[in-house]
């Protein structure tokens, strides 16, 4: 195992990360109010941005640098309501014809893999917001600010 490199070495090659060495604070900007759902977003995307903004907001937790991973959040469930718009118009399964043969299979329509896809992804970004009951508690209680001494008590 290679020994630790000093921090006085790491800053003179570039390298040394203050974050992790604890010698300077990370923050990011607290929203100073409820930015409006960005025009991408569809009708469950612009629901969901209202309740989750709203909450994170009251409990003094909505971030700037958290909008951009929140607006993917609310993207992903417009993309879920969408597939599953599509399976409900053109059922789950489909008969393909492999035009070299001429022959029929039944094959599950890609939507499945999309509701799949963006309900995962929906869920792990929602996780570290405290959307899911999990995630709520993992997320810190009230409206602190993250540097308040008080809040490490």
């Amino acid at each position: 195992m290679n020994p630790k490199k000093p921090d006085d070495f790491k800053s003179a090659i570039g390298t040394l990360n203050l974050s992790k060495t604890g010698k300077e604070k990370v923050t990011s900007e607290l929203c100073d109010r409820i930015p409006p759902a960005s025009k991408r977003l569809h009708y469950h995307g612009k629901k969901q941005w209202a309740i989750v903004t709203k909450q994170l907001f009251n409990n003094g937790q909505l971030r700037v640098v958290d909008l951009q991973q929140l607006e993917v959040m609310c993207r992903q469930l417009d993309l879920y309501w969408q597939a599953d718009e599509m399976i409900n118009k053109h059922g789950v399964f489909s008969e393909r014809t492999n035009q070299k043969t001429g022959s029929t299979s039944i094959v599950k329509s890609p939507a499945l893999a999309v509701m799949k896809e963006s309900a995962l992804v929906f869920n792990q970004i929602a996780d570290r917001y405290g959307i899911s009951p999990v995630g709520r508690i993992k997320m810190p209680k009230g409206n602190v600010a993250p540097d308040d001494p008080l809040a490490r008590l």
